[in-house]
């Protein structure tokens, strides 16, 4: 990440009811203030908390270029 911190992740969901696809673009960094770590951790799904119990994880965190995309019958756009 330090040599390219450019990111893109997808979300997507095929459920007819509640269909929806977005891209996420930004840049990532790790952040391991105790503070941040704690804030993410908490956040976390408890699936996610329960594979780090030992809170040895770091926090990844990206700051947002562009959201695109289409959920709830709506268009998503969003830059920075």
């Amino acid at each position: 990440m330090k040599k390219n911190p450019a990111v893109a992740l997808i979300y997507a969901n095929f459920d007819p009811k509640s269909r929806g696809f977005m891209m996420f673009r930004g840049r990532a960094r790790i952040d391991d203030s105790p503070d941040v770590r704690r804030r993410v951790y908490e956040a976390a799904h408890e699936f996610e908390r329960d594979k780090d119990k030992d809170r040895k994880g770091v926090a990844l965190i990206i700051d947002l270029n562009a959201v695109e995309g289409f959920f709830g019958g709506a268009r998503l756009q969003m830059r920075t």
